[in-house]
């Protein structure tokens, strides 16, 4: 009998532990750190600023280590990066072409699975080197012409591969445009709105090349008004080259001096955080903001454009934390920084929920009362009665009643009118 039991506890034993190990495999594992390789040197544009606003974007996403490697004059021949210490290598580089050992590694490590992003004026990169413009998909500039391939745009819900004579490359002058994706349910579009709006760039058009296993993931109107075709012009799409993804953007024109709004356009480091992080491993793990900058209708209109100065999403955390020592007079800034937060969240109603749930909070701190004015006035254009708990507290302290009455006053419902009762008696 005794033997019995023993063989029961250990079946027992062994199927609680098959169970515990099997559940902690099927638990999703946390996304392995994506290890980078800007090479950059040589530009028309401005690549030691740009260059290191790229590596500050992918690394501000948590998923990335990256390094640079520069090319500087005269070096074009020795010039010899290990592609294969890295999982994605990102060209910001024009001119002039490096030796054929080192064309020969960049074909042999995005051909083998490696991840490439082909940033901006890269697409000016390298006319006379075949497997390069294959990786690239669409080019312009430096001599090519309708032997390098055909002209790729959108045109009547379709894409149009036009083999017509023509340049290869050109734009009018810098501006804000719409983007309109094109393609919703692959992994660095899924989630993002229809259309967005980008701040002033250069709009690329006429763009040409082999445009082999090419996929266009966005366009944007070149409107004759400034220059442009007249077409919808492929400004996001990738290409498939061997085992390896290129993700290619010929958005994000950057020279002269900072600040550059093409960079600081949330709308582009968004699509550039999730281009490189699918090139380097076949998926998107970051999410979509919830204020990301939609335009309704394709509308051209400088109220949707959302800009990350320093190309660093705001932080609401880090406002409400100056917004707790805030007084009057002092530091004024803190007040537009949380204002603005919130107006370029207006069409996003998810993330205005949970702006309002940390403002309502803050009013339950040991916050400075100016702090707590602001965060009042906030509640006043976006509270609902989920703040009514909070705001009702307030306005029993003789200091902070006004204010928490004015943003009392202006949510509808019975909680609120409740609480103007209470406050009666």
């Amino acid at each position: 009998m005794k033997r019995h039991k023993d063989l029961l506890n250990q079946i027992f034993l062994f199927i609680c532990l098959s169970f515990f190990l099997g559940s902690t495999l099927l638990l999703p594992q946390p996304a392995e750190s994506i290890t980078g390789l800007i090479v950059t040197g040589q530009s028309t544009h401005n690549w030691q600023d740009s260059s290191s606003a790229l590596k500050q974007m992918l690394e501000n996403t948590g998923r990335f280590q990256i390094d640079t490697a520069v090319c500087e004059s005269g070096q074009e021949n020795e010039f010899s990066p290990d592609f294969g210490r890295y999982d994605l290598v990102v060209i910001n580089y024009k001119r002039p072409s490096w030796s054929q050992t080192t064309q020969e590694a960049l074909e042999k490590f995005v051909s083998s699975g490696g991840g490439l992003v082909i940033f901006h004026s890269s697409s000016q990169a390298f006319p006379e080197w075949e497997e390069y413009n294959k990786m690239a998909g669409l080019g312009g500039w430096e001599d090519r012409s309708q032997d390098s391939g055909p002209y790729v745009y959108w045109d009547e819900g379709r894409i149009v591969r036009e083999d017509s004579p023509g340049i290869a490359g050109y734009h009018g002058p810098g501006h804000a445009f719409p983007v309109a994706v094109r393609e919703l349910f692959h992994p660095i579009t899924r989630g993002i709105p229809r259309f967005w709006m980008h701040a002033e760039d250069d709009l690329y058009s006429l763009l040409r090349g082999p445009a082999e296993n090419l996929t266009v993931l966005a366009t944007a109107y070149s409107d004759p008004a400034f220059g442009g075709s007249g077409r919808h012009e492929p400004v996001l799409f990738t290409i498939r080259y061997g085992q390896g993804r290129v993700f290619h953007t010929a958005m994000g024109h950057a020279s002269g001096q900072p600040p550059f709004p093409a960079l600081e356009c949330a709308g582009f480091i968004v699509t550039f955080q999730r281009g490189a992080e699918w090139a380097a491993s076949g998926r998107v793990t970051q999410e979509v903001p919830a204020d990301f900058p939609a335009c309704p209708d394709n509308s051209r209109h400088p109220d949707f454009i959302r800009t990350w100065p320093g190309y660093n999403a705001p932080i609401l955390g880090d406002i409400l934390k100056e917004l707790a020592v805030y007084r009057e007079g002092q530091n004024d800034d803190i007040v537009l920084e949380l204002r603005d937060y919130i107006y370029i969240r207006r069409h996003a109603p998810e993330s205005l929920r949970v702006v309002e749930e940390k403002l309502a909070s803050f009013l339950n701190t040991d916050a400075t009362l100016t702090g707590k004015m602001e965060a009042c006035r906030a509640l006043k254009t976006i509270g609902t009665s989920n703040s009514v708990s909070a705001l009702k507290q307030l306005m029993f302290q003789e200091d902070g009643a006004d204010e928490a009455r004015y943003a009392l006053e202006k949510i509808p419902g019975d909680d609120a009118d409740d609480a103007f009762i209470e406050a009666l008696e």
